[in-house]
């Protein structure tokens, strides 16, 4: 029986085939052995070929949204990418109607599907409580609510921490659906996958107090957006310490 591992690889029997990791990419080998041909065209195999359709998708979306998080590769998890297949896949799952081979990516229907997904070696969570509130109104306009409150409520200061730099960045990702007419997966970079952007920043003290913030900003239509928090803690009176970074996917807007 095939499983998915804490990286997201398929591992394991699934028929006459079977999965493993070697050199850190997902392999799919025949038991027995039939060849390329047979794997393309019999009908015994059409199920492998309908899942590798929707696996190898996957992979080219987790590639898009991975390609704004590689200047914050020395902060994240090395395993980043391969979370971001898990959720993937996860994705495909809650799509019930579709086909197998032809299921969509409904990132708009799974708003929740993201959330507090973390993407730092630090829990996010451990460190950080501020998670700001969205409205989208029907117009895509979205607001972003920060109520006043205290910095030393919303950050954990460690020892000698005691400053931070708070940063929200969005990104915007489409829908995915089979085009049948194509009778594939289609995908256009930086547009159906927008770079990331940064939307707000704050920096504060554990002495300081936050002030309320309501901040407006215009959303593309046909986008659903992915909420990026990342926070840095630095010291104050000991330099010599390193950064605290920690970082998550909030959830989506």
């Amino acid at each position: 029986m095939a499983k998915l591992d804490k990286k997201g690889n398929i591992v394991g029997k699934l028929g006459d085939l079977r999965y493993y990791v070697l050199n850190g990419e997902n392999i799919v080998a025949t038991k027995g052995g039939p060849s390329s041909k047979q794997f393309k065209k019999s009908k015994s195999y059409e199920n492998h070929r309908k899942f590798g359709s929707e696996f190898g998708f996957k992979s080219k979306v987790a590639s898009q949204i991975y390609a704004s998080l590689k200047p914050l590769k020395p902060i994240i998890q090395s395993d980043t990418f391969s979370l971001l297949n898990k959720k993937l896949i996860q994705l495909f799952n809650k799509d019930a109607e579709g086909e197998l081979g032809k299921r969509s990516l409904l990132f708009s229907a799974n708003k929740n599907h993201f959330d507090r997904t973390p993407l730092s070696k630090e829990e996010f969570s451990d460190y950080c409580f501020l998670r700001p509130e969205f409205k989208r109104t029907k117009d895509n306009i979205v607001e972003m609510i920060i109520p006043a409150c205290s910095a030393a409520t919303q950050f954990m200061f460690r020892g000698f921490y005691s400053k931070v730099d708070w940063t929200c960045s969005i990104q915007g990702i489409k829908d995915f659906k089979f085009n049948d007419k194509l009778k594939s997966y289609t995908i256009e970079s930086r547009v159906d996958v927008l770079p990331m952007t940064t939307i707000y920043q704050l920096e504060s003290t554990i002495s300081s107090n936050i002030e309320e913030v309501h901040h407006k900003l215009a959303l593309q239509p046909d986008y659903t957006y992915l909420v990026y928090l990342k926070a840095s803690f630095l010291p104050l009176a000991n330099k010599a310490l390193p950064i605290i970074h920690v970082m998550e996917i909030s959830g989506m807007i």
